[in-house]
């Protein structure tokens, strides 16, 4: 070993070791920064836990105060709120503090304070609803303000002591950055000083190094150029292009041997066209003899073999450099790239579908979202409408208009539900499905929603066998066929919905419309996501995709027959169901028995439901009492209220309806509950298993949808 390579070395691995103790260090100041950065933020998050939950217990009493001097209930709303908020910032305080001995031990005197405060105040509301004076002789007593006083001091020790610890940590944090700052500078300047050293040794190593291999390079450069091109197919030429060698890769891809090959034109044996034009292309190696430089081969290149395969290949050439300087010969480097193109074209595909799934999935969150908030909205609008058509002559303008709007916002409930099943890529509990039933729905849901020069009819086979799926889902897909019917005949037509058994105990669904057809290029993409003919801003071309996703999910099968001008046909195919019956002709659910009012107690957290609904069920006899969540539902039956039933909201925030529910039958085994969501209820069986007296019903209902789920209950309504 030279001098001159141990200099290197020695230099090369004192930087390596000033490198490595460097990036130590560092990695230890950036620790403790993080560390001294979390303990500061820990602290400020105690001091605003402590904020949060003083202005929450001052909100509670505030409502407290308010209700008590004006009785009016609406002042309970912050009273409670603040309540929630102080048991919620009360658990968070106590997780924060975990671990902290000093602070830890104030929390429980805290909480027996807070215990003692909302425990007095609670009195003083439960008093005022039947004794005003006593409620206030309580808060005149002022033994509530001497809780209020021990819980500002206790509040103020557990402050004080926590911005006392945050002094300490910022202070620990800034000493900490200095640290880091000057020992980073220090190694940092140091490691210049070792790498400027290196830099020149090296400087001076490669200076001799390439002294002695100057006389060397030309004698080595062909067995360089050669053997690094080992693993492809190698062919050299002399310098007047005729081929002197081939390796055994060049041999299986030109089908030519070494030997037969030997002083034949290049051309002769590698013989390459353009894939696209089928031209012979330009051969790489009569520009390396003329102009000494490498060249490669133009994309879409394909070597012909000797027997007449094509194969894609890429390729380069270079020249072989005689003792003058002079080009002695051409060495061309090639090899098949039919597998990369074929793992290229999959790695493409599998890059689109991946796209196409990011897109579905994120439309599927914003759908269910936006789902969401419109089915509040309607189950407003539709109880209201509802109640008060019932309560007008029904062959009044008014309650033909109103009928209108219960009939469209049952379609909109429908669209809402198939943007909720697209949202969460499930179909609901599978049952018995009588199409013939949904047929007849849906052509009254059109008569009186549609144009009345757009021609219904149906053509239904009785009996027909039932299907097994999802009746709402199954609805949904038929509204969507329907839709887009109607939507290719703006200017009136007919629309035939038909349905009929198959020779294999099926049922399939024909819906038939006159309008103007689909090209067959349409056609090929009728049922692809987010495909529409209809402008910007009209459609989504969710529509067929969503119906083939619930015919893919029952087993079922889309056919679609079209024809320009000559309309469109839609055959939705059901498997046939072993062991269900069929339908008699004319079959209609059985009508609610009359029964006496009775006494609701409904639990929403929104507020247009908790106005709306009490309105429409009160207008028929009903009492109904509005809980704005899960806990002030279980107080109102722990205060002895007597209730016949709950609907009880499922999406709430805080304590949501599936841990509100076992604990509401827990105060009240047996209690009838109709569990209310507008999402699918494959998510409700675990609530639902094992509970006869407890149901779902979506949202928005009729009031013919509540009065039958009320009959499954054995629950009767008038």
């Amino acid at each position: 070993m030279t001098k001159s390579i141990r200099g290197l070395i020695q230099s090369l691995l004192a930087l390596v070791v000033l490198i490595l103790l460097s990036g130590l260090l560092g990695y230890r100041n950036v620790v403790q920064l993080q560390e001294d950065t979390r303990r500061v933020e820990h602290a400020h998050e105690v001091l605003g836990s402590l904020d949060r939950f003083l202005i929450a217990l001052l909100d509670a009493e505030t409502g407290q105060r308010g209700f008590l001097l004006t009785g009016a209930y609406p002042y309970l709303d912050p009273y409670r709120t603040g309540i929630g908020r102080v048991r919620a910032e009360l658990l968070l305080l106590r997780g924060l503090v975990r671990g902290d001995a000093t602070q830890e031990a104030g929390i429980p005197t805290l909480e027996l304070l807070v215990d003692s405060r909302l425990e007095e105040m609670q009195k003083t509301v439960d008093l005022n609803w039947l004794d005003p004076g006593a409620a206030r002789r309580v808060v005149d007593s002022h033994a509530g303000k001497n809780v209020m006083d021990a819980i500002r001091i206790q509040l103020a020790t557990l402050t004080d002591t926590e911005r006392a610890r945050l002094a300490e940590r910022e202070r620990d944090f800034r000493r900490g950055l200095r640290v880091a700052v000057w020992s980073g500078t220090f190694l940092m300047l140091a490691a210049l000083a070792l790498a400027g050293g290196f830099i020149l040794q090296l400087r001076r190593h490669l200076a001799a190094r390439a002294r002695a291999e100057q006389e060397l390079e030309r004698e080595r450069r062909w067995l360089q150029v050669t053997l690094a091109s080992i693993g492809d197919a190698v062919i050299t030429t002399d310098r007047a292009g005729r081929v002197s060698f081939l390796n055994p890769v060049a041999e299986t891809l030109t089908g030519w041997t070494s030997g037969d090959a030997a002083g034949q034109p290049l051309e002769a044996v590698f013989h390459i066209i353009d894939e696209q034009t089928r031209l012979p292309a330009a051969n790489p190696v009569s520009r390396v003899l003329r102009e000494g430089v490498t060249v490669g081969l133009a994309h879409h290149t394909a070597l012909v073999q000797k027997g007449g395969r094509e194969l894609p290949i890429e390729d380069s050439a270079a020249p072989i450099q005689g003792l003058g300087e002079e080009t002695a010969g051409v060495v061309l480097v090639f090899h098949d790239v039919t597998e990369a193109r074929r793992a290229d074209a999959e790695r493409r595909q599998l890059e689109a579908q991946l796209f196409q799934s990011q897109r579905l999935e994120s439309l599927a969150h914003l759908a269910g979202g936006v789902a969401h908030d419109i089915n509040n909205v309607l189950t407003a609008i539709l109880s209201l409408a509802s109640v008060r058509r019932e309560q007008l002559d029904p062959a009044g303008d008014l309650a033909q208009a109103l009928g209108t709007i219960v009939t469209a916002c049952v379609r909109g409930r429908d669209v809402v539900k198939g943007l909720l099943y697209f949202a969460h890529k499930g179909m609901e509990t599978r049952g018995p499905v009588d199409l013939n039933a949904l047929v007849r729905q849906l052509v009254r849901l059109l008569d009186a929603t549609t144009l009345k020069q757009v021609q219904l009819s149906a053509e239904l086979q009785e009996p027909l066998p039932l299907v097994q799926g999802d009746e709402a889902a199954l609805s949904h897909a038929l509204i969507n066929v329907c839709m887009n019917a109607l939507d290719a005949m703006p200017g009136g037509g007919a629309l035939v919905i038909g349905t009929r058994a198959t020779a294999d105990g099926g049922v399939e669904v024909r819906v038939a419309d006159t309008g103007g057809g689909m090209s067959p290029e349409v056609l090929t993409q009728a049922i692809d996501p987010f495909f529409t003919t209809k402008p910007v801003g009209k459609g989504t071309g969710l529509g067929l995709s969503m119906v083939y996703g619930t015919m893919k999910a029952h087993g079922g099968t889309v056919a679609i027959h079209s024809e320009p001008g000559r309309g469109t046909e839609v055959r939705l195919g059901f498997p046939a169901a072993p062991g269900l019956a069929q339908v008699p002709a004319g079959t209609e659910p059985a009508a609610a028995a009359a029964a006496r009012p009775l006494r609701i107690l409904l639990v929403d957290d929104d507020e247009l439901n908790r106005l709306a609904i009490p309105g429409v069920l009160g207008s028929l006899g009903h009492r109904v009492h509005a809980a704005a969540g899960g806990q002030e539902a279980l107080d109102y039956l722990a205060a002895g209220a007597e209730v016949d039933l709950v609907i009880l909201d499922m999406r709430m925030p805080g304590m949501d309806g599936a841990e509100t529910l076992p604990r509401l039958l827990a105060l009240r085994p047996g209690l009838p509950v109709l569990l209310a969501t507008g999402h699918s209820d494959r998510d409700l069986q675990p609530l639902l298993a094992g509970r006869p007296n407890v149901a779902w019903i979506g949202k928005p209902f009729t009031l013919e949808e509540f009065r039958a789920k009320l009959e499954g209950l054995a629950v009767n309504v008038p």
